[in-house]
């Protein structure tokens, strides 16, 4: 941590680093670096809602007007789904 801390990196250089690292060793088009589980859920749930229309990505989590209705299967209901 004391080597590190003499080390100047912008987060947003170092979070799309992480992500073609990740891109790359998932075999993905894109990788991003979230908090955990429920919040990369989040995000990717998020994503699909929005799509690339940004005024919607602006308002949310007000998804009126949006399709807002995510379909599980039974089998892969877990204690993450609040996150969706």
């Amino acid at each position: 941590m004391a080597e590190a801390s003499h080390s100047f990196v912008r987060i947003e250089d170092l979070q799309e680093a992480a992500g073609r690292v990740i891109a790359e060793a998932t075999g993905a088009e894109a990788g991003y670096v979230t908090a955990g589980a429920a919040a990369g859920l989040l995000l990717g749930t998020a994503a699909c809602v929005a799509g690339l229309d940004a005024e919607a990505m602006n308002r949310l989590p007000d998804t009126r007007g949006l399709k807002d209705e995510v379909v599980v299967q039974r089998v892969h209901r877990n204690s993450y789904d609040h996150a969706v």
